[in-house]
């Protein structure tokens, strides 16, 4: 005759719409948990174990995710006001070049003289 012995660890738990105590097989609590199921009181309510953790984390990678592409968003966002800034300077340039006043757009051969008479804040303190 063969005698076999067994360990089990329980998982002792607190009703908590009862308040019966109760125990359950840590493997089977585990189990359970893991994957957001329901346990059930001997007097029979039924126990939320919490969400799954596969539940968990996919609803954190979801939000990373998003964060990530809003990122991506803003910095495509400012690349494209930087590249219009730069085509705003340009052509700001090219008109003072021409001799055409950035104020008033009217065309001076001394523009540096218009500009000294008549806009003597413009580029000032910048």
């Amino acid at each position: 005759m063969w005698t076999t012995y067994e360990s089990t660890t329980y998982q002792t738990l607190k009703c908590w719409v009862c308040g019966c105590q109760f125990a359950v097989d840590q493997y089977v609590y585990d189990s359970r948990k893991a994957r957001g199921e329901n346990l059930h009181c001997p007097a029979g309510c039924n126990l939320a174990l919490g969400e799954a953790v596969s539940d968990k984390l996919r609803r954190e990678l979801d939000y990373e995710r998003k964060c990530k592409e809003g990122e991506r968003q803003r910095a495509d966002r400012y690349a494209r006001q930087a590249v219009a800034l730069r085509g705003v300077v340009t052509r700001t340039k090219r008109r003072i070049a021409a001799g055409k006043c950035p104020c008033c757009h009217a065309k001076f051969p001394d523009l540096h003289g218009h500009m000294s008479v008549a806009h003597p804040d413009y580029g000032g303190s910048e």
